[in-house]
């Protein structure tokens, strides 16, 4: 004989979930560029076409050294945006951002390698030794990266798709140690492509 079962009642209290402190007279972290600063950045633009692309994937990114953290965004035109959160991240539309400080000349140098995906989703790793790390340096949600993504057209994974715009956050205290704050920094990005969700 089965006897009814009830849930008890749900009675836990979420933590707050407290953003890293960046530059909110700057910036607004949303996935939209319309803050007065991006008129003054710097824009790396480049223009793909390769695969099966329809029509050139194009793609600007702009960086921006603030008080506490590193400000990265990214504009990009592309007809066919895939994310499947059961691949690796590697295998998924998306930007890689490679970081150093500047002066490194290896591998080993604090070097890492950040991919950002238009589902809001970060997945930072430090080469060390011959040999990539997750990232392990986040101390709670403060010290955490963070992006936000509007999508251009429809959603992601859709034929609308037609892009997507990110803006990401990396306080000091994640990336270097006792969140040491750089001058300056070598920076590159790469366009990741994924060309169906399977």
């Amino acid at each position: 004989v089965c006897k009814s079962y009830s849930e008890p009642e749900y009675t836990y209290t979420a933590a707050n979930i407290d953003l890293p402190d960046y530059e909110k007279d700057k910036f607004n972290i949303d996935g939209v560029l319309d803050e007065e600063i991006y008129k003054s950045l710097r824009w790396w633009s480049e223009q793909y076409l390769e695969g099966n692309a329809q029509e050139p994937v194009n793609v600007k990114a702009t960086a921006y050294l603030g008080k506490s953290g590193l400000h990265v965004s990214f504009d990009v035109d592309d007809d066919n945006v895939n994310v499947n959160d059961i691949r690796s991240s590697i295998d998924n539309s998306g930007m890689v951002l490679y970081l150093a400080k500047e002066g490194s000349h290896k591998l080993t140098d604090n070097v890492w390698e950040i991919e950002i995906l238009p589902n809001n989703y970060i997945n930072a790793k430090r080469y060390l030794g011959g040999y990539y790390f997750g990232t392990v340096r986040a101390d709670g949600y403060k010290n955490t990266p963070f992006v936000k993504t509007k999508a251009k057209g429809g959603a992601i994974n859709t034929s609308e798709c037609k892009g997507y715009v990110m803006e990401a956050y990396f306080p000091y205290n994640f990336l270097f140690e006792n969140g040491e704050i750089p001058e300056t920094l070598n920076l590159n990005f790469a366009l990741q492509r994924s060309y169906d969700y399977e």
